[in-house]
């Protein structure tokens, strides 16, 4: 069961450079056993130092398992497809964001007039549901926080058929792009099955 101190982990965990997803491996009485990393980029060592020291607060006992995202990729795209961000773009004369989302060969497009962060976040859904996605959330916050020198955009989605909340964090250039990552972030379990289009 994902209690608010593992959603709090999961948050710092992802926002570790080249992490791309954190999964949590619970034990018979709930407990945390596994935290396992999908990481890419050269600085793995520095990031497999990093979630140590991380994971050793929350819960010291628990195994941590850093998979190179070169292998865990090839046997993700053997398994189903995978959302991905064609284009992002934000017209700053009118605060109007576009994003351009690709799934099985389909592309979706999604517009909010919102700005960089939240309209971001919008038009990721739109375009999601652009695609043929039911997607069953609704955008609850977005915020730029700053963590060790560096921004990511922090975004909650409430579930539509529940009281259940998802976040996600990232990083991208700049605050659309990063809102678009961290949408998608929070959206990558319910995503991470095959998706059949409406």
């Amino acid at each position: 069961m994902t209690t608010r101190t593992d959603e709090d982990l999961e948050l710092e965990l992802r926002s570790l450079p080249g992490v791309l997803s954190v999964s949590i491996t619970y034990g018979d009485r709930d407990d945390v056993e596994v935290v396992t990393l999908l990481v890419i980029g050269a600085e793995l060592d520095s990031t497999r130092s990093e979630a140590h020291l991380i994971l050793s607060l929350y819960y010291d006992d628990a195994t941590l398992v850093i998979e190179e995202a070169n292998d865990a990729i090839i046997q993700m795209s053997r398994d189903h497809s995978r959302v991905a961000i064609v284009d992002a773009q934000l017209d700053h004369a009118t605060g109007t964001a576009q994003v351009q989302l690709q799934y099985n060969g389909r592309t979706g497009l999604g517009h909010s007039a919102s700005g960089p962060l939240i309209g971001g976040a919008d038009a990721t859904l739109a375009a999601l549901r652009d695609l043929g996605i039911e997607v069953p959330f609704s955008l609850l916050s977005v915020n730029s926080v700053s963590l060790m020198n560096r921004w990511p955009v922090i975004v909650t989605l409430r579930s539509t058929r529940s009281d259940s909340d998802r976040m996600g964090i990232a990083l991208g250039e700049g605050e659309l792009l990063s809102s678009v990552k961290s949408t998608l972030n929070a959206l990558n379990r319910f995503l991470a099955t095959p998706v059949r289009p409406a």
